[in-house]
């Protein structure tokens, strides 16, 4: 019985046959850097087996099925960015207790990003650049995902970028993964202050929230963070002097800070040159 499917890097077009359900105990299916058009077909819920699907960069339209999360339960890694996709995150891969790796970037997708992403507790990476996601917050407690997130320990990646999230960062984000290392959430139009809880976030190497509409200061306790390598808040609306604070950051090699209305002087210490 098939239980891997790896035809990526080709020159294949067309659609994925309907007759892919038939396959109960396929585990894998990739078919990255192809020109596959069309929906994913219901019938892919039928194998139940599977561990790992990869689309990556296709031609891939229409939707995610709703109830991928309830057949595909055993998922570790669902990695389709780079199509043509629409539609809302099914809130059933909240279902998927092993789900590492999630990715979506570069799609069409919109809606709320689904709080019950917070239920996977084996997440890493959280993918999701470059679609038409929205806050639906409603309240005075930030971004929702962030807050939801806060259950997942594991989280190494979270990758935000180019939606429109439009919202506050909550006093949680200092409660995400201790292992999180790469965090963006440019071009949002974020607004607000930066809470000084992101200094909880010491495992951070690269910091991207540039192209929002951040305001007042760069919190002094952003220069905790003594991993950090990379500090992008350009494009913001940042007023009050740099803190001198960053210029003791021994790790930090770049730093964005073009397109604000920053005063006072540069830090005299540079952490790196």
């Amino acid at each position: 019985m098939l239980r891997r499917i790896d035809l990526s890097d080709n020159d294949l077009e067309g659609t994925i046959p309907f007759q892919i359900g038939s396959l109960a105990k396929l585990k894998v299916f990739r078919l990255d850097n192809n020109r596959i058009s069309g929906e994913i077909p219901i019938s892919v819920l039928n194998c139940t087996e599977l561990r790992n699907i990869s689309l990556i960069n296709n031609s891939l339209s229409g939707v995610i099925p709703s109830e991928i999360g309830v057949k595909l339960s055993k998922l570790e890694y669902l990695l389709l960015p780079q199509n043509k996709l629409s539609g809302v995150i099914p809130k059933s891969l909240g279902n998927c207790s092993r789900l590492s790796v999630l990715e979506f970037a570069l799609n069409e997708m919109s809606g709320v990003i689904p709080q019950e992403l917070g239920n996977l507790l084996c997440l890493t990476n959280l993918i999701l650049f470059c679609n038409h996601f929205v806050s639906g917050s409603g309240s005075a407690n930030g971004v929702p995902i962030l807050n939801a997130l806060t259950n997942c320990s594991l989280l190494k990646r979270l990758d935000l970028t180019d939606n429109h999230l439009e919202d506050r960062l909550p006093p949680s984000l200092g409660l995400l993964s201790p292992l999180l290392s790469i965090f963006s959430l440019e071009s949002n139009g974020i607004r607000g202050n930066m809470p000084k809880q992101i200094s909880n976030l010491t495992g951070l190497t690269e910091l991207f929230l540039g192209g929002n509409s951040l305001g007042r200061a760069i919190h002094s306790a952003i220069a905790r963070l003594t991993n950090l390598g990379l500090l992008n808040l350009s494009r913001n609306q940042l007023e009050d002097p740099i803190p001198t604070e960053l210029g003791k950051m021994k790790s930090l090699e770049f730093i964005y800070l073009y397109n604000n209305s920053l005063s006072g002087t540069i830090p005299k210490e540079p952490g790196k040159t």
